[in-house]
């Protein structure tokens, strides 16, 4: 993000999403600043347009908030045979 470079933003995106729990809930901000970074790689605009202190500071806030609301203990599969 601080370099402006969309590929290495979207490569660091995945990367970190496929490392979330699934249903994990992302904010509308980060929501919005995802999206343009996706329509800017995927899109037909300039990518030395993009920006990405948006997507920096839309992240750093999610990640705040996380931290702050303690996460409920959440299990991707239930258990077998209880």
């Amino acid at each position: 993000c601080h370099k402006n470079d969309p590929g290495a933003a979207e490569s660091a995106w995945q990367q970190w999403e496929r490392s979330q729990a699934s249903g994990q809930r992302i904010s509308e901000e980060l929501k919005t600043a995802v999206q343009e970074l996706q329509r800017t790689i995927y899109g037909a605009g300039q990518k030395a347009d993009w920006q990405g202190q948006q997507l920096a500071d839309a992240f750093r806030e999610h990640l705040q908030r996380n931290n702050e609301v303690p996460q409920k203990n959440v299990q991707d599969l239930p258990v077998l045979n209880p």
